[in-house]
């Protein structure tokens, strides 16, 4: 006969107890998957899921709060859980299944969590034992006088159970238990599902409360891959945009209109691919001052690929020569650094200081294998020169670095490696990967950078005087397998925050403490985006750690066709520049906006780009895409020989070989592209590209894949 139970203090032990089983399942789960498969690959096979750390507590938190609620809603209708009770533990047990479902479709469907069926499996298998081994050890007092013990009451409880299930009620119930894996399932093999998941995990994940949008600053204009748009120093008037190809154009604010060219180094550039191009430029602070030395100087960062080879350069251009070619024949090196051909982590901004020095972002991929060190080269690091060399206060360098050419600057002489050997003087901070945007909090004066990490990290640091931000040998906040070198210059400092790749987020683009009048509530606040999720963040602008951001909104395009730049102008306007697809004035330069008429303009622009015609097939086009996209981890010729690729934990193919293309059909190869590669089965670290490419362009790339490795596209396997 079931009793009548009041909830009270023994209730509420009950319950925490669950819940605390709860914690300790979905924690063990984590740490246990971390290295054994609970799920043998003969039964199901799976890739390697990349759960984080603070993943795996968002998750955690989930489980607790949707196990509590069931609890609780039974505890409610049923009484208290003495686990002594055969109908009443097995009202609780599918209880716990219904939670347990709940929560994992939430984190599979809901965020942009990695969903690791093997973290689940652990999890939901500990958490049953923990169930029957509590109930084995209560319904005994309630059986002494048949004398029946643990073993027992065991078994009762599983037959009980059993029998439950194959009621209507219970069948219902373990139907939407077998949920999560019948959409598991139908995402490995049904690309149309896969496609429909992914698009809804991007829209559930995004802010729900958020009326932040993108709206193009100019109506409808459209750039070829702008870079970065920013205002003469004192941040009013036209604007200033830098194409990725070579072009500096004056661009009427806040209007729009027919740009004025006023620099074309396309020329010198040569192929703007992978990560090379037209990177960064500063105006000098007398720029626009009639009479002033410098009044029309801009400095430009860029890189220049001839004949597989790469010299990176800083150059002075002169913009009142009288024409576009004219002022790209005023060029005045600075610096022209030979460095490998990869095309890889080049860094990008270029400012100037709050004290008049220029501050210069290099990558650490500026190197060539001869010279690495910084006594040697320049790179992974933020340099301080003075372009004015003003004497009495700055020296010229004693040499130039070992790959390459330096002059007409001169180093601060409190720059912080001055007089120290083994390292260059113009260094300001080293330790960093790829620090490709930065900029100068014009409040705190602090230099904020996103640094762009390899397989893992994305950082946001705060760039002080002689510090070492530790990589390769720390990145993020982990030790990676380098070993610190035997001599670390700078004091080490840590990011101030950092996150993991999931499926989207993979590429930081720094962006600035916003300090305008326009929006109160992004005041004080650092403002980022992730290039190939287009996500666009906000954080606090503070110099302790910081682990939670608020994502805002989204750009209209992604990955290497995404974000390429934040700037704040001087009315307080905001601005994304979104680099659009290579070879077209496909690019935007944006605005941050909000309300009702923001929301309608995106739309109406979101409408009009889904109606973009299909190119046809372009063997050239499609290599630019592929080495954009793919080169970084597969190599630019396919051969799976990236710079990347040997800090992932599987072997990468070789898309030239035969015998890859003999084991693999055009639909194969398709959904590893659209799905990524977890959806046949192999590693997660390949991303699914299907919110990021257009269905045509996946179709060419397939074609393009099938023409290095010599076999047409639909030639059928022998």
């Amino acid at each position: 006969m079931t009793r009548n139970r009041r909830f009270g203090l023994s209730g509420l032990a009950i319950l925490l107890y669950q819940i605390g089983s709860v914690a300790f399942s979905v924690h063990f789960g984590y740490a246990y998957s971390r290295n054994h498969k609970v799920i043998p690959r003969a039964v199901l096979p799976l890739p390697d899921f990349h759960v984080s750390a603070a993943d795996a507590l968002h998750i955690l938190y989930v489980f607790c709060i949707a196990h509590a609620a069931v609890f609780a809603l039974l505890a409610f209708r049923c009484g208290a859980n003495r686990f002594d009770e055969a109908r009443r533990f097995t009202t609780e047990f599918l209880g716990m299944l219904v939670a347990f479902t709940f929560s994992s479709l939430y984190v599979y469907l809901a965020t942009d969590i990695s969903y690791d069926p093997q973290m689940m499996a652990a999890t939901g298998v500990l958490l049953s034992a923990i169930f029957f081994a509590t109930y084995a050890l209560f319904r005994p007092r309630n059986l002494r006088p048949r004398r029946v013990g643990v073993p027992g009451a065991f078994v009762e409880g599983a037959l009980g159970t059993l029998g439950r299930l194959f009621t209507p009620a219970g069948l219902l119930i373990l139907a939407f238990f077998f949920t999560p894996l019948v959409m598991g399932k139908l995402f490995y093999s049904n690309r149309q599902f896969a496609d429909m998941i992914t698009h809804l995990r991007v829209v559930l994940s995004a802010r729900a409360d958020s009326d932040w949008v993108l709206v193009n600053a100019f109506g409808s204009q459209k750039f070829r891959q702008p870079m970065l748009a920013k205002q003469a120093p004192g941040g009013s008037g036209d604007l200033y945009v830098l194409e990725r190809e070579g072009r500096l154009l004056r661009v009427p604010y806040p209007k729009g209109g027919e740009p004025t060219v006023l620099l074309d180094i396309h020329d010198k550039v040569g192929p703007a691919e992978i990560e090379n191009g037209t990177l960064g430029f500063a105006l000098h602070p007398e720029f626009g001052k009639a009479g002033a030395p410098h009044a029309n100087d801009v400095y430009v960062y860029y890189t220049a690929v001839k004949d597989k080879t790469q010299i990176n350069h800083l150059s002075r251009f002169d913009l009142g020569a009288g024409s576009p070619e004219a002022a790209s024949n005023s060029e005045q090196s600075l610096l022209a650094l030979e460095r490998e051909a990869s095309g890889f982590h080049n860094g990008g901004s270029v400012e100037f200081g709050p004290d008049g020095y220029l501050y210069v972002a290099f990558g650490e991929g500026l190197r060539i294998p001869k010279f690495k060190e910084p006594g040697e080269v320049l790179r992974g690091a933020i340099l301080r020169i003075d372009v004015n060399e003003t004497p009495g206060t700055t020296h010229p360098p004693a040499e130039p670095p070992k790959n390459g050419s330096a002059g007409h600057y001169t180093i601060p002489n409190d720059n912080p490696f001055v007089g120290q050997p083994g390292i260059r003087e113009e260094y300001w901070a080293l330790g960093l990967r790829n620090p490709y945007r930065f900029t100068f909090d014009p409040q705190t004066k602090l230099l904020w950078a996103g640094d762009v990490g390899s397989t893992v990290w994305e950082e946001v640091n705060v760039v002080e005087k002689g510090r070492n931000y530790q990589y390769p040998f720390i990145e993020g906040r982990e030790k990676t397998d380098v070993p610190p070198p035997a001599q670390i210059f700078g004091e080490q400092r840590g990011p101030i925050y950092t996150y993991e790749h999931n499926a989207y987020d993979r590429a930081i683009i720094g962006g600035f403490v916003y300090r305008g009048g326009q929006w109160a509530d992004l005041q004080g606040k650092y403002v980022f985006a992730d290039n190939y999720s287009g996500k666009i963040s906000v954080m606090p602008a503070v110099t302790t750690e910081v682990d939670k951001v608020d994502v805002i909104t989204r750009a209209n395009q992604f990955a290497q066709r995404g974000v390429s730049s934040l700037t704040q102008l001087g009315d307080g306007t905001v601005l994304v520049t979104v680099l659009g697809e290579a070879g077209n004035a496909a690019g935007e330069v944006m605005k941050l906006a909000r309300g009702a008429e923001a929301v309608a303009v995106a739309k109406a622009e979101a409408a009009a780009n889904a109606q973009t015609a299909e190119t046809p097939y372009s063997a050239a086009a499609t290599a630019s895409l592929f080495t954009t996209n793919c080169a970084r981890c597969h190599g630019e010729g396919g051969k799976g020989d990236g710079p990347d690729a040997a800090k992932l934990p599987v072997k990468l193919p070789d898309f030239t070989d035969p015998a890859f293309h003999a084991a693999r059909s055009d639909e194969a190869l398709t959904t590893v592209i659209t799905q990524g590669g977890a959806a046949v089965g192999r590693s997660a670290m390949m991303p699914p590209w299907s919110m990021v490419l257009q269905p045509a362009e996946m179709k060419h790339m397939v074609r393009y894949l099938r023409e290095l490795g010599g076999r047409a596209a639909g030639a059928k396997q022998p």
